[in-house]
């Protein structure tokens, strides 16, 4: 997300500055790339190449290995892009071989599983698809917002989620098949994770990301109150939060797979936290 964010700020000051450079300037930026590369439908080729990595893997593990790999290297045509139009169409090339992948997977753990069990992953699944909208504005604010960089900044957000969705139903499908399984390292500074209370909408939410000057993060507390401001690291997992208006510091605790905790530290004034309020968001995004 950091170099992402920052290739978008450079592509929109070229194009401001080339606004004031005359027409055939303009030309010159927009074509710097071959022309048909971003033309082309890479959707067919990523269905079949993932249906590939599926038949021809032993094990789910080294499935996602392949698939992964096959991300990394269209993320790495996402690089060679000159221009935000071409970065949008290519940013949705890693998320075609994540959903991909994930929709496999959802119909092979449902053709093993009884139908209560079907059920339960259904009403799971669907719970997942109708939060991340309310997550994906939370991180990176509404389409209207965003202009022109929200198709590449929503592309690349739910590259992310789809990815570490994809890992999570691996896992269990491996254990359905008596397979050993291990999640890849998580992310230990920056992360979506939701306070679901076990069902498919959103209360509550701790979000930690890369902002224009340092890092921010919004934590959002059921019957509560919502609170933005920013971290800094105090261990391998842990940070200190402080509020944007400093009433309210604690300790932000990311715990990989397993969700992310806040614990408020210090109150100063008139807050609905209070010191010795703990807080859990399991539910990874």
């Amino acid at each position: 997300m950091k170099k992402r964010m920052l290739l978008c700020a450079v592509i929109t000051l070229l194009l401001v500055l080339a606004t004031g450079c005359g027409k055939s300037t303009v030309a010159k930026i927009m074509n710097s790339v071959e022309p048909n590369e971003f033309n082309k439908n890479y959707e067919p080729v990523i269905e079949e190449d993932v249906k590939k990595a599926e038949v021809n893997s032993p094990t789910l593990q080294e499935e996602l290995a392949e698939v992964e790999t096959m991300a990394l290297n269209y993320e790495n045509k996402v690089q060679e892009t000159e221009t935000q139009q071409e970065m949008n169409v290519a940013e949705r090339w890693p998320l075609k071989v994540w959903t991909t992948e994930l929709d496999n997977l959802k119909i092979r753990i449902t053709e093993i599983v009884d139908e209560t069990v079907r059920d339960q992953f259904y009403t799971e699944q669907n719970g997942w698809s109708k939060m991340i909208d309310e997550v994906t504005a939370e991180n990176i604010g509404t389409r209207e917002e965003g202009g022109s960089l929200y198709p590449t900044l929503q592309a690349e957000l739910w590259s992310t989620f789809t990815r570490n969705r994809a890992y999570i139903l691996a896992a269990k499908l491996a254990a359905l098949k008596g397979e050993s399984f291990d999640m890849p390292e998580k992310d230990p500074k920056y992360g979506s994770f939701v306070d679901n209370q076990g069902t498919d909408s959103v209360y509550g939410f701790l979000i930690t990301k890369m902002g224009w000057t340092g890092d921010e993060a919004v934590i959002s507390v059921y019957r509560t109150g919502k609170l933005r401001g920013v971290f800094t690291a105090s261990g391998d997992k842990d940070y200190i939060f402080t509020s944007d208006d400093e009433k309210v510091k604690g300790l932000i605790r990311i715990n990989g797979w397993n969700g992310a905790s806040f614990e408020v530290n210090e109150v100063s004034g008139e807050s609905p936290f209070h010191v010795g309020d703990k807080f859990e968001f399991n539910y990874v995004f």
